[in-house]
């Protein structure tokens, strides 16, 4: 299927490939075009490229990210999954130090994860975390990591 430019081409695509797009009034284009935009999942996915605000959507649905922008290779970016990780599961952490799970467990007795993005390199395994660049913000080359690579 090809890559579409903006988001109102998917949008024209969704609708023309679900009704007679042709024979409906501007009224009802705007509003198939808006429904598509905020209902249909997955618009960012037929696109080539898209901005920043797309790379965010794309990531809170769980999908990997990447700028074609970027040099280093295999390298991705991910939203973490939100996760309560209670006082059983804490002195089985290996990713936090002692010294982190005694204080961890003597306060609150848990940890919440919530909004973290890791920048992962699919080459080395090393994952670190992430927070955008302005350049990052401002681009337009962002795209979805097919599930192939």
């Amino acid at each position: 299927m090809e890559k579409l430019k903006t988001i109102e081409d998917v949008a024209t695509r969704f609708a023309q490939s679900n009704q007679d797009y042709s024979g409906c009034s501007d009224e009802t284009k705007h509003a198939i075009h808006t429904a598509v935009i905020f209902g249909y999942n997955e618009p960012w996915r037929e696109l080539e490229t898209f901005d920043f605000g797309g790379a965010i959507k794309a990531l809170t649905f769980g999908y990997a990210v990447r700028r074609k922008g970027w040099n280093g290779k295999g390298l991705m970016v991910f939203k973490q999954v939100p996760a309560h990780i209670t006082s059983e599961i804490i002195p089985k952490m290996q990713s936090l130090p002692a010294d982190a799970k005694k204080h961890i467990l003597a306060n609150t007795g848990f940890i919440d994860y919530t909004s973290q993005c890791l920048i992962y390199n699919s080459l080395t395994g090393r994952a670190d975390s992430w927070v955008p660049s302005v350049s990052d913000v401002f681009a337009d080359d962002w795209e979805i990591i097919p599930c192939e690579e």
